[in-house]
């Protein structure tokens, strides 16, 4: 690929990329802006993608478990502080 295609190509991924985000909801712009710096990583440790997203998906269980038993400590209802 000569350096006029590289460019070109790299042109048109950015017009793809700011098409698909200006149609995103806020929620998949998060979404897609971290696997975005997931691919990054994965690029400069020479690691695929998927490989990456694998070895980090515990961790973002353990993340989603510890926020959903704080949020879920937080809204237990408790009979006696609402006696008469």
């Amino acid at each position: 690929m000569s350096a006029e295609e590289t460019q070109q190509r790299h042109s048109d991924d950015r017009l793809r990329a700011s098409a698909r985000r200006n149609s995103m909801t806020t929620e998949e712009t998060v979404e897609r802006r971290s696997d975005d710096q997931l691919r990054a990583t994965a690029r400069r440790n020479n690691e695929s993608f998927e490989v990456r997203n694998q070895r980090q998906a515990p961790d973002r269980l353990r993340t989603l478990n510890s926020r959903a038993t704080e949020s879920n400590e937080q809204c237990t209802w408790k009979p006696e502080s609402n006696r008469i």
